[in-house]
């Protein structure tokens, strides 16, 4: 293995090179940024390109956001981090990983090692494994070029070039040919605009404010709705299924006793169970509670066929989807149990045979 090489080129009336360690640390450092990426994939043995338009976004090293385009295919979706927590939105599906909740580690994002900090953590290797990488930084023309070659024994199995503005040393292109001469030969274009940032925290309400449609109906994790405990109900304005007029409630605003509110979809095979259960615990309790039926449905007949005759202290609520999804709810049924000062105390997510007694013991920790 032929050790790494190193070259520097000058201008004229530079005082001295750029080291590829100042490289790296500037890139390294540059946790927030803006810029628009236009991004080029070639097929092994084909010229056709597969073609995005990427959009990064960082406000810190572990908080950023990527929305991408494949232009040719008309297809989108996104990724983000945000500390612990991270969501990628593709073909219909939310996932979410959340640090401490979740066992799983957080992946590695698609399109991620584009953002500078990740490109680089990319150089920062390649100058500390001389073994497996030969690199050339170069200067010239208010742009620093570092072109690197792979090795995996005595072939080379990616030719990967960089080009940053020698001012800001924030990244201005990228091309890599991987497995060149090889049947599975492959080459990668990326070109970097900088744009003005638009985003300066990232957390959760800020994507769902972003991608309500994403989170209302996507979502696949509950672990939102579990952090609920202790918060207040989000505000809501949600039609009576009788038809006369609304529910209105803002954020903690306070119930004249306990509340039981069920997020359900009321033509699910499982409904009349789930109301049964409940109606049970809250007759079998000591302690008078109210009930909100939320129905995710917007027709009030299977309200009407699902609940029959509402019973004292019940209210039944059609198209109660944005209450679900400003809850985290993306499994239903879901029973919240409420404080008389507006806060969710208890949550139980699912039915089983257990759902009665939970019910009760819930209401009796209030």
């Amino acid at each position: 293995m032929r050790k790494f090489l190193l070259s520097l080129m000058l201008l004229p009336g530079i005082a001295g090179a750029i080291e590829p360690e100042q490289l790296v640390a500037a890139l390294e450092g540059d946790t927030v940024y803006c810029g628009r990426v236009d991004y080029a994939v070639t097929l092994p043995q084909s010229s056709d390109e597969i073609r995005y338009q990427i959009d990064l976004q960082s406000v810190g090293a572990d908080s950023w956001l990527i929305d991408w385009h494949q232009i040719d295919h008309d297809q989108t979706g996104w990724t983000a981090r945000t500390g612990g927590d991270y969501y990628s939105f593709r073909g219909n599906r939310l996932q979410e990983i959340h640090a401490g909740w979740d066992r799983q580690q957080l992946p590695r994002a698609q399109f991620s090692e584009l953002l500078p900090q990740n490109v680089g953590a990319q150089l920062r290797e390649i100058i500390s494994e001389p073994e497996r990488y030969e690199y050339k930084l170069t200067e010239a023309n208010n742009q620093l070029t570092l072109k690197a070659m792979r090795k995996a024994g005595d072939i080379t199995d990616a030719e990967l070039t960089w080009t940053f503005d020698s001012k800001s040393m924030q990244p201005q292109k990228f091309s890599a040919e991987y497995n060149p001469g090889q049947i599975s030969e492959h080459q990668v274009y990326a070109h970097y605009q900088p744009l003005t940032p638009t985003v300066t925290t990232l957390s959760e309400s800020t994507l769902k404010e972003r991608y309500a449609e994403a989170f209302a109906n996507y979502r696949q994790s509950n672990f939102a709705i579990e952090q609920m405990r202790g918060e207040p109900l989000p505000a809501f304005s949600i039609q009576l299924a009788s038809g006369e007029g609304r529910l209105t409630r803002q954020q903690g605003e306070s119930f004249r006793q306990p509340a039981v509110i069920v997020l359900l979809e009321s033509e699910s095979a499982l409904a009349g169970e789930l109301v049964s259960a409940v109606r049970q615990a809250i007759d079998e309790s000591p302690r008078d509670a109210q009930v909100i039926w939320a129905c995710m449905e917007r027709n009030p007949r299977s309200a009407s066929e699902l609940l029959g005759a509402l019973r004292p202290g019940e209210t039944a609520l059609i198209g109660a989807k944005k209450l679900a999804a400003d809850c985290g709810a993306a499994v239903l049924p879901v029973i919240m149990i409420c404080q008389t000062d507006g806060t969710v105390k208890d949550i139980a997510i699912g039915l089983n045979k257990d759902t009665r007694t939970d019910v009760i013991q819930m209401i009796m920790k209030l």
